[in-house]
Parts: C-alpha cells; sequence; structure tokens
C-alpha cells in the first residue's frame, strides 16, 4: 500500500475526491488535507466507511503544519489541487523544502512552470479542455492521453467516405511500425481479420510509433492522389543488365520514370545488377531530367539474391515493384514478391506516356471490389478516364453488383467513369486497343505458365499474357485453396 497525500481545494478538487470514493478496491492510503469546504462536506462519510483514507483540514501553505504531516508519514507522490496560483506556489514550495525528490502532480491552469525541478508532473488544464474539444472536430483522430507513454501510440479515428482504407481488407493493407487493433462499427466492437473489410463510418483503433500513426491518420482522411500508399511509399525498379540488354532496360527505366513523375510524393530507387559497361550505366542516366529525385544501387555480383532484392524492397519502402515481365516466370522471384504483398508494373511494347484510359476487365466481383478504390486513386492521378469493360458474347452481365458499387465509389470520388458494354469478346476488344493502362488484380494462378491457358475462359489470365498493354497488378486477399 502506498501513502499519497493529497491536497485539495476547489471544484475539480471535489470530482477528484468523489472519483477516490468511487473505487471499490483502492490498495492505495489517502491523507488527505482539505479547505474547509470540502471538509465539512465529506468528514463524515469518510471517517468510518474508508479506513484507508484520512481527511484533515488546516492551511497547507503552514510550514511547521505540513512539514509535522510529512514527518509522520513516508509519502509516495503528492496531489496538489488548487485554483489559487499563489497558494499552489507556497505550497509547492514548503513541500520541496521537506523532500526535494518527492513526485509531485501540480493542477496548472495558468499555464506556469516552476523551474529548476524535473519531479513535478503539470496537468495543464486548459490544454486538456482545448485538446478535448478538438478533438470532436471533424476528421480529427482521437489520441490516447493516460494510456501507454502518452505521446499518442494509440489512436481512434473514424474512416470517412472517400478514404483510402475504405471497402479494403485489413490483410491487404501494409502495417509496418503500426497495426489496426480494433474496429467499431455501429457501435459494437467487431473482431478484426486479414478478410475484414474496413467500411466508411467505421472507427478503427490503431497502435504503433506515434510519430507513425500521426502520418497514417492524414492518409486515412485524404482520398486519392495517395498510390502506392498503403502498400508502401516508393517505386523500387529492378533491372538485371545480365540478362536484359540496353534496349529493354532504356524501355522499364524510361516507364518508371514516367510513374514517378505521375505519382509525384514517391520516390524512385533503381537496384541495377551486372552493368555490362561504365558506358551503359551513363546511357542509362542521360534519359533522366534534372528534376528528376533518384538513387541508383549499382552491383557487380554475378548474381544479388533474392534476399538483397527483398531487403532492398523492405528499406526502401516501395510500394510498387517494376522489372521486366519474365522475372516472374522464376518460382523463387514469384514467391518473393507475392509474399511482400505490393504492387507490381508489367511493361509491355507500347509507351506509357501516351496512354490516354485506364481500363479495367472485370472478372469476378470479389476480387475487384478490394481493388475498387485504387481504381480511381490511379486513373486520377494518371489524370486519364477509368473505362470498365463489362463485355459478354452471351449478352448476359456477369458483374451488377460490382458496376453499381464502383457507380457508387465514383459519386463518392467525384470522379466519372466510363462502363462499356456489348456482346464482344472483352479480350479481342482489349487486343485492338492502343494506348490504355490496364489495372488488374494480382492473383497468383494468372502467373502460372500453362499450355492450356490459350483455351482458359479467365479474363485475367489472358488479359496478362497479352503483351501489348502496360499493367498495373494490385494485391488481394485471396481465398485459401
Amino acid at each position: 500500500m502506498k501513502n499519497i497525500l493529497t491536497i485539495l481545494s476547489g471544484d475539480v478538487a471535489v470530482a477528484l475526491l468523489d472519483k477516490i470514493l468511487e473505487l471499490d478496491k483502492n490498495d492505495n492510503h489517502y491523507y488527505i488535507i482539505a479547505s474547509k469546504e470540502i471538509y465539512d462536506k465529506y468528514h463524515k462519510n469518510i471517517d468510518k466507511p474508508y479506513s484507508n483514507i484520512e481527511i484533515k483540514t488546516y492551511d497547507a501553505t503552514s510550514y511547521s503544519k505540513l512539514s509535522h504531516t510529512m514527518s509522520l508519514n513516508k509519502f509516495s507522490k503528492v496531489i496538489l489541487s488548487s485554483y489559487e496560483k499563489n497558494e499552489s506556489k507556497e505550497i509547492v514550495k514548503n513541500i520541496r523544502k521537506i523532500n526535494s525528490k518527492i513526485p509531485i502532480v501540480y493542477l496548472d491552469i495558468w499555464n506556469t512552470a516552476i523551474k529548476n525541478d524535473d519531479n513535478i508532473e503539470y496537468i495543464r488544464a486548459l490544454n486538456i479542455v482545448a485538446n478535448s474539444l478538438f478533438q470532436k472536430l471533424p476528421n480529427v483522430p482521437k489520441v490516447a492521453q493516460n494510456i501507454g507513454l502518452g505521446a499518442g501510440e494509440i489512436m481512434e479515428i473514424t474512416i470517412p467516405f472517400g478514404s483510402k482504407f475504405a471497402y479494403r481488407y485489413i490483410g491487404s493493407i501494409t502495417q509496418t511500425r503500426w497495426k489496426i487493433f480494433g474496429l467499431y462499427r455501429d457501435e459494437k466492437l467487431i473482431q478484426v481479420r486479414p478478410s475484414t473489410i474496413i467500411k466508411p463510418n467505421d472507427t478503427a483503433v490503431l497502435i504503433g510509433e506515434p510519430v507513425v500513426l500521426r502520418q497514417i491518420a492524414n492518409i486515412i482522411q485524404r482520398d486519392k492522389g495517395q498510390f502506392p500508399i498503403p502498400y508502401g511509399k516508393n517505386i523500387f525498379v529492378y533491372l538485371d543488365m545480365l540478362t536484359t540488354d540496353i534496349e529493354q532496360c532504356l524501355d522499364i527505366l524510361g516507364k518508371a520514370i514516367t510513374i514517378n513523375r505521375v505519382l509525384k510524393e514517391a520516390k524512385l530507387s533503381i537496384k541495377l545488377d551486372n552493368p555490362t559497361s561504365f558506358e551503359d550505366i551513363e546511357i542509362l542516366k542521360t534519359i533522366f531530367d534534372k528534376t528528376d529525385i533518384y538513387d541508383i544501387n549499382i552491383s557487380y555480383q554475378t548474381n544479388s539474391g533474392l534476399q538483397d532484392i527483398k531487403e532492398d524492397i523492405i528499406n526502401t519502402e516501395a510500394g510498387l515493384f517494376i522489372t521486366k515481365k519474365e522475372f516472374y516466370t522464376n518460382k523463387q522471384n514469384l514467391n518473393m514478391i507475392l509474399a511482400q504483398n505490393i504492387p507490381v508494373f508489367i511493361p509491355s511494347s507500347q509507351a506509357l506516356a501516351t496512354i490516354d484510359r485506364c481500363v479495367v476487365v472485370p472478372n469476378g466481383e470479389e476480387s475487384y471490389e478490394q481493388i475498387a478504390s485504387l481504381l480511381f486513386d490511379i486513373s486520377s492521378q494518371f489524370q486519364r478516364q477509368l473505362n470498365i469493360y463489362d463485355m459478354n458474347p452471351s449478352g448476359f452481365s456477369r458483374h451488377k453488383k460490382l458496376l453499381d458499387y464502383l457507380s457508387e465509389l465514383s459519386i463518392t470520388y467525384n470522379q466519372d467513369i466510363k462502363i462499356i458494354q456489348n456482346e464482344e469478346n472483352p479480350i479481342r476488344h482489349l487486343q485492338n486497343e492502343k494506348n490504355v493502362l490496364q489495372i488488374m488484380p494480382m492473383k497468383t494462378e494468372i502467373f502460372k505458365k500453362q499450355l492450356l491457358n490459350i483455351f482458359s475462359m479467365d479474363t485475367d489470365i489472358l488479359s496478362y499474357n497479352l503483351n501489348k498493354h502496360n499493367k498495373i497488378l494490385l494485391p488481394i486477399l485471396e481465398k485459401e485453396g
């Protein structure tokens, strides 16, 4: 049992004393020096029922009386609550004459500080009230003040409509140095799983590093213009010049630079393995403008290894991976990228700078619902029309629910979409298109090289195998088995 000296006067002191008395069990022993008004109100109700609370009344600014009290008890802490500034300072002065190190919790409604005293914890009443009012404003995250370090490592934030996190599976969100700990919906706590979909007006409880949580709060509250967030922040390009000629390297790097200029908040990092000559390195550097911000990491080893690439992806906080399509035909390469849970860009024979629209060929509502908000984000950053190809030779639309959902999102994001519906073969139509960027979910099965793929009815597999168009593949949460 710890002995606490509590010096109380004023309305806050009354509220504090009420809370102490409400405790069913308390292992602290309170010695209370109260103003006469508080003493008269409480002493009859305290003296008999509460063996761990003593209440007295005298002038706490009296050094002799206070010294006598503190000499009879070994107090571990002092709580001081008073509305009188000079009285409070005099009491602190007396306490310090008696004990220079005892911790003091000091109600400060004047925003002052006592110099050269590191053992005083100030309760800034005006700041507390202002913060409470501030956190009632719309789109302002609530920060836990008295939990953990009290520095904001626990945060509560409501998901607004149009947020990057709305309609996302929790398992598809990269959570580094922070975590979604809980989710409230309709005033009920729901169990958080990787397959849980975050919806607008949900209240998310986040834990993590305070600086990171503040960044996440800003991301949650913004609507568009954030990709590749929340997968990562930057763009990572991998070029192996042992297996990729200089012309192909220039093409891939040129497309990466174009994307980097579109995604203005992302930084470009290039991993260059096995350069064939210094001249080739200089040729690659010539395609950058003076305004481009990038860094190149050159390795002269025969094979830097997948572990090195993985570490580079993590260290650069990559949210988009760019390399040649053939990289994914190697099973180990593919598994490493899938494990990183980041989008990939698949370059094609067409120029990227000349695209005039972004296209989506839906195939299954569940996988495309997971990437729905990102379709709007990416197309808006490229400043291109978003076209949805709802084509079926049988004339029957299999995606009414998804199309309704995308139409609702288009209103939320204030961004028009064009839904193309006819009985044409969607792959044949796509094959005849020019200057388009295709966006699709990154399903494991599309990477499988099988002879029978040419007979597949899966439009994701068929469109991935088309080498004509540039593509962005977005990770999804796939069902096991």
